[in-house]
């Protein structure tokens, strides 16, 4: 048997170690003050941080610690590059919460498609989709959207042109919120407006809503 000690803030820690198949392992430790031993300490801390791997994240943390967690990253999917943002309260979600999260991102490209079927169903309904495309079309005069039109295929409309430029630009996701949950956000071009038209999924990954944020 092997004894060692250390010092942590002010305190002394006594390790006994026993060989064991070749290794050494720790099997007890005791403070000088008679506190948690080292183990307790280390399960405590492993309680308040847990550790989830989450596609496109990496590894976030549950850490009761903490008021809030905000996570965000890039990423590229197929031929866009999504702005991805990750927020939480940690005292209000759970591993299991995240792992849908995940669930969800790893399956990412068949979303996005759903996504997009549910904008092209709400536009032929004259739903807000319709409004979105619209608000584009009004941004131009009457110069520009001849102008327009000559950049692409004769016969397609502005309607039609503006409804294939729709490209999905950042993810919102909330796992701790029922309401929100996540919102894949799509847009047109920044130079012509700064509205985004989202399309909110619920914790049954079916969408709930599609509208427009200004």
């Amino acid at each position: 048997m092997t004894n060692c000690c250390f010092r942590v803030a002010g305190d002394t820690y006594f390790l006994n170690f026993v060989h064991s198949s070749g290794k050494y392992s720790a099997i007890s430790a005791a403070t000088r003050h008679g506190g948690e031993t080292l183990a307790e300490m280390i399960e405590k801390q492993n309680e308040m941080e847990t550790l989830v791997e989450i596609q496109y994240f990496g590894k976030v943390a549950i850490d009761i610690n903490q008021v809030e967690h905000d996570y965000q990253t890039y990423s590229k999917v197929g031929e866009s590059l999504i702005e991805f943002n990750l927020n939480y309260e940690p005292q209000n979600v759970s591993k299991s919460d995240l792992l849908e999260v995940n669930n969800f991102l790893e399956k990412l490209d068949e979303r996005i498609k759903d996504a997009q079927t549910e904008i092209f169903s709400d536009y032929l309904k004259n739903g807000i989709s319709k409004s979105f495309i619209q608000i584009h079309i009004d941004a131009f005069t009457t110069t520009g959207k001849d102008l327009l039109k000559e950049t692409f295929a004769q016969g397609m409309s502005l309607d039609e042109y503006f409804l294939h430029e729709i490209e999905i630009d950042h993810i919102f996701i909330f796992p701790d919120s029922s309401e929100e949950y996540i919102k894949l956000c799509f847009r047109i071009s920044e130079d012509i407006t700064d509205e985004i038209l989202f399309v909110r999924f619920g914790k049954d990954f079916l969408v709930k809503e599609i509208n427009i944020e200004y």
